[in-house]
């Protein structure tokens, strides 16, 4: 028997993940920020970096909106337009600071928001489909 290959793998968790239905990945979503915001790193970070969700990744909306309520810093990527794959980070300081982006995903809009020529944050919250040892 062959072994599937990283990018198969990937595929199919994916395509699991897309057929979720939206009422369990929404309490997935809430376990997972819970046990995010009861972590030590949590209470003492003071810049956040975290993603927006698509195809049913984890909704981090509820948390991008808790950095704001507790006066914490949240940095957002931005892909750059002609540099596919590459990222800049912004602050983010409100809701009406995100605009459509990459794939229709809100990003920080580059007129308004502070760049991070340094990002160092205490806490980074990053998606990933598939890990192994």
């Amino acid at each position: 028997m062959q072994a599937k290959s990283k990018a198969l793998i990937r595929k199919e968790i994916m395509a699991r993940r897309r057929s979720l239905p939206p009422s369990e990945v929404r309490e997935k979503s809430r376990v997972i920020l819970e046990t995010l915001y009861s972590m030590k790193r949590w209470s003492s970070a003071e810049q956040v970096l975290l993603y927006l969700p698509i195809n049913n990744e984890v909704d981090t909306t509820p948390l991008l909106h808790r950095v704001w309520h507790e006066n914490k810093t949240a940095l957002l990527p931005c892909c750059r337009p002609d540099e596919p794959g590459i990222m800049d980070f912004f602050v983010v300081e409100h809701a009406g600071q995100l605009k459509p982006g990459y794939c229709n995903i809100p990003e920080p809009d580059r007129s308004c928001c502070t760049p991070v020529h340094r990002c160092t944050p205490e806490l980074a919250v990053i998606p990933g489909v598939g890990f192994d040892l």
